[in-house]
């Protein structure tokens, strides 16, 4: 139960193409949770091993989004293992290559539940190279469970474009 994302990324013609795929958390064979992030070079097919992310978890989504001040994967929600779900928002910059804990960028604060086994879609065409002058970017997060209830409700998750 980890999250992957796959970057395909031209540039903007300034040669940093970028074709890889970024495995993040999961379980492993004995069910222990894992904080690891490793990323596959679609090109040559080589892993190699990142920087960890802030805390374990799994079950959680991640999704690549670009805004003027970032270009990175944004992860939500999860559960560690244990009694603790997630319900914030993690940033992978993949210009900085570091981790950024942010607030869940949830459109609406009542809609703002933790969360782990959902699903989380980006629109748009986040991982395009195109300034698009700071629009908002906005995801769909639908469904996953929480300690009351299985959730069925589709959550706005918006990013504006000149924000962390």
């Amino acid at each position: 139960m980890h999250s992957a994302c796959i970057v395909l990324d031209d540039g903007d013609g300034d040669g940093r193409r970028r074709r890889q795929m970024y495995i993040m958390g999961g379980r492993n064979v004995d069910g222990k949770i894992c904080q690891d992030f490793w990323v596959l070079d679609l090109d040559d097919y080589k892993w190699t091993q990142l920087s960890q992310p802030p805390s374990p978890r799994c079950a959680h989504t991640t999704t690549l989004i670009r805004t003027r001040s970032r270009y990175g994967l944004y992860s939500f929600g999860g559960w560690d293992g244990c009694n603790h779900i997630f319900d914030d928002c993690t940033v992978y910059d993949l210009e900085t290559e570091l981790w950024v804990q942010t607030a869940a960028p949830i459109a609406s604060p009542t809609d703002s539940v933790p969360r782990f086994a959902h699903a989380l879609c980006a629109l748009g065409d986040g991982g395009s190279g195109d300034d698009d002058g700071g629009k908002d970017h906005v995801a769909l997060l639908f469904g996953g469970v929480n300690m009351v209830s299985d959730l069925r409700d589709l959550v706005l998750v918006c990013r504006q474009g000149n924000d962390a």
